[in-house]
Order: C-alpha cells, then sequence, then structure tokens
C-alpha cells in the first residue's frame, strides 16, 4: 500500500487564511504515517493559529491516544466537542478512549 504523501507548500503556510488548516492536515499526514513528533508540532501549531479550530484539537486527540497519554486525548476531545457539539466523530473516539 502506498504511503500518503504530505506536502505543505510555504505559500500556504504563510498565508494566515490557509496557514491553520495547512498545519493541521500536514500534522495529521504525519499521523498517519507515524511520525508522532512531527504531528503533533505540526498540529500544536494549527491550533496556536487557530484556537477554534475543533478538527485540530481531534487530531492532537488521536495523537495523544497513540502515545498512549489518553488523560490527554480525553481532554482534546472534549475540546473538540465544546467547540463544536456537531463534531460526532470526537463523541465517538472520545467515547473509545473511555473504553476499558
Amino acid at each position: 500500500m502506498p504511503r500518503p504523501t504530505c506536502t505543505c507548500s510555504s505559500s500556504r503556510r504563510s498565508d494566515p487564511r490557509f496557514a491553520g488548516p495547512a498545519y493541521d492536515n500536514r500534522g495529521f499526514c504525519k499521523l498517519i504515517k507515524g511520525e508522532l513528533d512531527g504531528a503533533m508540532a505540526d498540529i500544536e501549531q494549527a491550533i496556536r493559529l487557530n484556537p477554534k479550530n475543533a478538527m485540530a484539537y481531534a487530531n492532537r486527540a488521536t495523537a495523544k491516544e497513540v502515545m498512549g497519554d489518553l488523560d490527554g486525548a480525553i481532554a482534546d476531545y472534549s475540546r473538540a466537542i465544546k467547540l463544536n457539539p456537531r463534531y460526532v466523530a470526537a463523541y465517538n473516539n472520545r467515547g473509545d478512549v473511555k473504553r476499558p
């Protein structure tokens, strides 16, 4: 199976309209590839640029879950839900983390 290609052009990252989503998307690609430190760095930058980005919190929660930080994952899923109460995947994923 081919590995996903992660690209994030510098022009996208420098434009304030696209910077947050660009970092979040690249971070998610790195997460899929198993590059956890790089994923966390990019997703955290996305959150710094737009602290109301529910998807970035959910992506960071997924990274924390993979890294074994279950309490941190639950907190980030909860934050994503607070920002977007209709974010069904965040409810589902938070439930999966809480399941024994």
